[in-house]
């Protein structure tokens, strides 16, 4: 596994490894952006919400806000993830996008949502680099952690009525 730098994306709202090598960006929406920056290397992707409700959060709503794809793994750290994947084209080039969406309990009424993609010419996507990649990749998002303290001050809309807090600030590489 190479040497990882940990991201506080959203000022700490949500915390996740990437290699040290990969550049850290985002794009024209705001969502954080990260690469390799050599030919072939795949697009990481990510966006992340906490949502806000009136009362404590249970098993049930937490799992509520996952997407409809793919089967709902739980995590030993008590968040989910979903993982699926998509074949599109970008430019007339076959593309392969691998998804998760992780939700976690940030306490104790909000729910941390963050998507991941990571996006990779289809051509190369089953190359023992790539699945390594792909391996390290899921291994860091399973690890990702939802920090409670990031996400109490900014609040947006609504879960059940309640609010929800949308992606804000820049992420920062610690």
């Amino acid at each position: 596994m190479p040497d990882m730098k940990e991201i506080d994306y959203r000022r700490g709202l949500l915390r996740f490894a990437i290699p040290t090598h990969w550049v850290v960006d985002h794009d024209s929406q705001g969502g954080g952006v990260f690469y390799a920056d050599e030919p072939g290397s795949g697009t990481l992707r990510v966006s992340v919400q906490a949502l806000a409700g009136k009362r404590q959060v249970d098993e049930p709503a937490l799992l509520s806000v996952l997407g409809r794809y793919g089967t709902v793994e739980r995590l030993p750290d008590g968040k989910a993830v979903v993982r699926y994947s998509r074949e599109a084209s970008e430019d007339g080039i076959p593309i392969t996008i691998l998804c998760w969406e992780v939700v976690g309990v940030i306490p104790p009424q909000q729910v941390g949502v963050a998507v991941f993609s990571y996006t990779i010419e289809s051509i190369g996507a089953e190359s023992p680099r790539v699945q390594t990649e792909v391996r390290m990749i899921d291994k860091s998002i399973c690890a990702s952690e939802f920090a409670p303290n990031a996400a109490s001050s900014r609040l947006a809309a609504t879960l059940d009525g309640d609010e929800l807090l949308a992606d804000g600030p820049p992420m920062l590489p610690r």
